[in-house]
């Protein structure tokens, strides 16, 4: 099958088959000048775009368990159920596929992702359990309309120098953990501007560098309220060729106003972020492999102490879980660490690797928006700001074991536990295995 033909049949014809959109749409359509820029791009033979174009993507089958208990409430298995009475398994099967085109052409290029992630099982949308006369059917889990643009940014090197300094700008959406490093915060997936200004200072014999960079982002948080936010990282690798790297971020979710709400100031704004990260790079191999010792502490530098009432009638809405009436203190609750290792790297064919951290996130530490960490499962989908529980507030370990079958075929194994740090409602407990079998190309 040539590329052509591969584009046609796995990326063309399903967004053909999802339907089409009537709706009107700000600035859905071009301006004449506009069209016929991008118009005429598709008139030149791919042959002479091979040059600078790049296709790549993944096709992902995996398995998970996952288990969530509060007090004595199971939120999945062991006879949970949701609204309409219809089981809540401990076991999600899903298939993947991601698709990833690049063009550079010189110092400037352009970049897009889409991915496609849907439960397995049969497809049939039914309503389980709404009406009697539904009861007795057979019923599917499948689903066949999770469609995602994960990536799109264009962009390119506006200045570098002889003696290894450059700045590059994109413009587009990514998630802020392709370009700031942590394990417990960066997962938001965000639309804005992304820059960064690096100087290679030093190089060394066993080829290995020395630089000091700083990149940024403003991007848009919602356009409703008119609220956008800021990240900066300044980073030093390979201090004077010891093998750390030391960074410092801060992030910036705050701003005066109003949300979409109306409402002034709103708890979920209030989030000022800085982290130290630093890590040591082992320059010889243990057991004939790399070795990365890392770690990172952060703190939520807006988090106040505040009470908090639950009032009888929402304690008998919430009497399942255990949660009573009564007054609640919360104090800052504002500080976020993890501590782990990884040993080898996956290159080729029977390569692998072990990664293995201690997580440490208080309940305010990270938006739960943007918490990249173990998690607490939250089978809820609360957040802290509205309901006092959400992705914070947990402790864990995390373990992950990949490895190469082939150049392009890996196994993917990992393993997730966590236990409330404050047991202010109760005790409650998160834990998930899963694997994957992942086929690049």
């Amino acid at each position: 099958m040539s590329i052509r033909h591969f584009i046609s049949v796995f990326v063309f014809i399903p967004l053909l088959l999802s339907g089409v959109d009537c709706l009107p749409q700000f600035n859905a359509y071009d301006v004449p000048i506009v069209q016929e820029i991008t118009e005429s791009k598709r008139t030149i033979p791919l042959d002479e775009k091979g040059q600078g174009l790049r296709l790549s993507g993944d096709i992902r089958a995996d398995w998970q368990y996952r288990a969530e208990r509060l007090n004595t409430y199971n939120f999945r298995g062991h006879g949970a159920t949701d609204n309409n009475g219809v089981p809540i398994p401990t076991q999600d099967f899903g298939v993947r596929f991601n698709f990833r085109a690049d063009y550079k052409c010189k110092d400037f290029y352009a970049v897009a992702q889409v991915e496609w992630d849907d439960f397995c099982g049969i497809f049939l949308k039914n309503s389980p359990c709404d009406t009697d006369c539904q009861k007795p059917q057979l019923f599917g889990t499948g689903t066949c309309d999770y469609l995602c643009l994960k990536r799109m940014y264009i962009g390119g090197v506006l200045w570098k120098s002889d003696c290894g300094q450059k700045v590059w700008v994109d413009i587009g959406r990514k998630s802020l953990y392709f370009n700031f490093d942590s394990r417990i915060q960066f997962k938001a997936r965000v639309d804005g501007v992304f820059s960064e200004y690096s100087h290679k200072y030093a190089e060394y014999e066993d080829k290995r560098s020395s630089e000091f960079a700083i990149r940024g982002a403003y991007f848009l948080v919602d356009q409703k309220s008119n609220q956008f936010a800021w990240v900066y990282e300044a980073r030093l690798y390979n201090i004077i060729n010891s093998g750390f790297d030391v960074k410092y971020s801060m992030i910036d979710w705050n701003q005066k106003g109003k949300n979409a709400c109306g409402i002034n100031q709103p708890l979920g704004w209030q989030y000022l972020i800085s982290q130290v990260t630093l890590d040591y790079n082992f320059k010889q191999k243990v057991f004939g492999k790399k070795l990365n010792i890392y770690s990172a502490a952060l703190m939520n530098h807006l988090a106040k102490p505040f009470d908090f009432i639950i009032k009888p009638e929402i304690a008998e809405r919430l009497a399942f879980l255990g949660i009573k009436a009564g007054e609640y203190h919360f104090g800052s609750d504002n500080i976020g660490a993890y501590l782990g290792f990884i040993i080898g790297e996956v290159s080729e064919a029977g390569d692998f690797s072990f990664d293995c951290n201690f997580q440490y996130v208080q309940a305010r530490a990270v938006p739960d928006c943007d918490t990249r960490g173990i998690g607490t499962g939250n089978f809820r989908k609360e957040n802290f700001a509205e309901d006092r529980r959400g992705n914070g507030n947990y402790q864990g370990i995390h373990a992950e074991f990949l490895y190469a079958i082939t150049k392009n075929f890996q196994v993917d194994i990992q393993t997730d536990f966590s236990w409330a740090i404050e047991r202010t409602f109760g005790k409650h407990n998160y834990r998930k295995v899963e694997i994957e079998f992942i086929h690049s190309f």
